[in-house]
């Protein structure tokens, strides 16, 4: 039967947690008066005040198990099955019981993290564990074992379970490790993820991480200096790639969130504003764009978008509709500040016909006049629903003070704008502007050499033409190093056609300036705040005697 029992001393009742069975003898004694409130038998339990508390916590096989207090780091304490509250026992012992078992070992291997796999892994300080059943692959008393896997070490931040891999940082040193299970060992092993790209980590520790997998698979690992790390994990293609981001301040937490239909990333970030140091939650923009007006590619940035305005705009005092004319546009809903609207765009939609209409003069909230830019068609001669507002001054810029900012209007590159007063002009007027702190986006090749073939590698090269195979990209510039760019894809002026430029997706072919050197590498920049997704280059070779 269960263990324990109540004793009510006013009633005098004993109350058994589970009935005696049916003839079982039950002998009570009661203390003499000198007695109350003493007894010689009595236990510490084993998690308290004095001996501590479990430092990790996890489900795995219907059961709650803890592990690693502070005078106990070896041990182990499941619960009973589906009753995540008890670890009672039963005599004789049930396989639903619940278990306590502690990994004895070479040295004292405190328990970092239990990650649940097929198995359960222990990761300690020093090693990998495997928690093994009996034949029958029941997790009960006395059926449960330990299988040691490796020695590497496990840190103190959370391991990322990634498909049936598990990655996580070695205990010493800056060490990123995956752990799955390999057939050929019949047991779990892994590799050094960091000999990809050492020069990364050496010298820095890890201090936070995030897993993200949809849509990228990419492990997010915070720098001891406030950079960011990224790596690409694709294990079942083989594909592990490192990326440094850098940005205007330091990055000191991540994490992710379900939302929608993909893992949102966050940071925390610490930047200087006006002299001022502030702290930002700041989310990873999504990559996927059906409209180059929604490419956001800047840092702690924001959106005006003006399309689809709601009301009804009405346009009257015409005669002749040209564009000298001065106009009455009236909204059947406020829309109007004040003077501040004057050099602000409407433009109107009706059956495949616009019209840009300047805002000359605030009269009130609901009346403006206007100007055309050409002959107004006669669909828009009156009332039209259909509506962007264009914006000439961008305001609530504030979180940003006294910074430069890089700008994306309509889907087209502008100049470079310093917020001062919480706002900024644009070049041209926009119905949607994306506006944040500007960064380079970089790729560079490595030496060229001939996989199989004589070595090229102490020869002289020369690169002059260059294929770029991308996907959605705009604004690309290639040259032999940092300093020496040319334009892969020259952006059009508004006079050339329509401001909204489509992204590009395809292979293409460049001239470049090019030196003979004996690396024969090429640097790819993106400096705009534009998407570029580079799948492919391909350098085409003049390799010297």
């Amino acid at each position: 039967m269960t263990q324990g029992w109540s004793v009510d001393i006013v009633a005098d009742t004993i109350t058994f947690f589970q009935p005696p069975a049916n003839g079982a003898a039950i002998v009570v004694s009661r203390f003499g008066s000198a007695g109350f409130n003493a007894t010689d038998l009595w236990s510490y339990a084993a998690w308290n005040p004095g001996f501590g508390y479990p430092g990790e916590v996890e489900f795995f096989a219907d059961r709650l198990v803890w592990a690693c207090s502070p005078t106990q780091p070896q041990t182990l304490w499941f619960s009973r099955t589906a009753n995540y509250a008890n670890h009672g026992k039963t005599t004789p012992l049930l396989d639903t019981d619940s278990i306590t078992i502690t990994y004895n070992g070479r040295q004292v291997n405190a328990i970092r993290e239990l990650v649940p796999l097929a198995s359960l892994m222990i990761m300690t300080t020093s090693a990998e564990i495997k928690l093994t059943t009996g034949g029958d692959e029941v997790v009960a008393p006395g059926k449960v074992g330990f299988s040691l896997q490796s020695y590497y070490g496990s840190g103190r931040l959370s391991a990322q379970v990634v498909g049936d891999q598990v990655l996580y940082m070695q205990g010493r040193g800056f060490t990123l490790r995956d752990l799955g299970f390999q057939f050929t060992k019949d047991g779990y092993a892994g590799n050094d993820l960091t000999v990809y790209a050492s020069h990364l980590v050496e010298g820095f520790t890890i201090v936070d991480t995030a897993f993200q997998q949809v849509p990228y698979s990419a492990l997010h690992l915070v720098r001891s200096d406030g950079k960011l790390l990224t790596v690409t994990y694709l294990r079942e293609q083989e594909v592990v790639g490192w990326a440094l981001h850098e940005t205007d301040g330091k990055i000191f937490t991540v994490c992710t969130i379900p939302m929608g239909n993909e893992n949102a990333v966050y940071y925390g970030v610490e930047r200087t504003i006006n002299g001022v140091t502030r702290r930002y939650i700041e989310r990873l923009s999504q990559r996927t764009i059906a409209d180059v007006r929604d490419a956001f590619f800047v840092d702690c940035g924001l959106t005006f978008d003006g399309r689809a305005q709601a009301g009804v705009q009405t346009l009257t005092g015409g005669t002749t509709w040209e564009e000298d004319e001065v106009l009455r546009l009236t909204s059947s809903v406020p829309v109007w500040v004040g003077v501040s609207d004057q050099g602000d765009y409407v433009r109107g939609f009706v059956d495949g016909e616009s019209v840009d209409l300047l805002v000359l003069d605030y009269v009130s909230s609901t009346q403006v006049d206007v100007q055309s830019v050409g002959t107004v068609p006669v669909a828009l001669r009156g009332a039209f629903a259909s509506w962007d507002l264009m914006r000439s001054t961008i305001v609530g810029a504030g979180h940003l003070e006294g910074k430069t900012v890089a700008v994306l209007g309509d889907g087209s590159r502008q100049s470079r704008k310093v917020v001062l007063g919480g706002s900024f002009e644009l070049d041209v007027p926009c119905a949607v502007v994306q506006f944040g702190l500007p960064y380079r986006s970089l790729i560079e090749t490595l030496d060229i050499n001939v996989p199989g073939g004589e070595t090229v590698r102490d020869r002289p090269k020369l690169i002059t033409r260059l294929g770029i195979l991308v996907k959605d990209t705009r604004g690309l510039r290639a040259g032999p190093d940092e300093n020496t760019l040319d334009d892969v894809k020259l952006e059009w002026s508004e006079e050339e056609g329509d401001p909204t430029i489509p992204l590009e997706t395809g292979l293409f072919e460049y001239t470049i300036s090019a030196t003979w050197d004996k690396n024969g590498r090429v640097v790819v920049v993106q400096d705009d705040p534009l998407p570029a997704t580079v799948l492919g280059i391909i350098p085409r070779v003049e390799v010297g005697a």
